[in-house]
């Protein structure tokens, strides 16, 4: 199951081991902290395909602090 689920998030541009993370990540319920700039921006290009919500760690950090979240 997370395999084929990392083989649709590499359909969308994600490779290797960021779209098995992301699957797993999406199975967790858990929020994507990565620096990887790039990932983050596929990512919410890509938003109504996975309910994983993927940020720079720094800005949903502050995100976070200012909504008390």
């Amino acid at each position: 199951m997370l395999l084929s689920r990392a083989e649709e998030f590499e359909n969308l541009g994600i490779m290797g081991m960021d779209a098995v993370h992301i699957a797993c990540a999406e199975k967790a319920g858990a929020v994507l902290l990565t620096t990887d700039d790039a990932l983050v921006k596929i990512m919410k290009k890509n938003i109504l395909r996975t309910s994983v919500y993927a940020d720079n760690p720094l800005h949903w950090l502050m995100e976070v602090n200012q909504h008390g979240e």
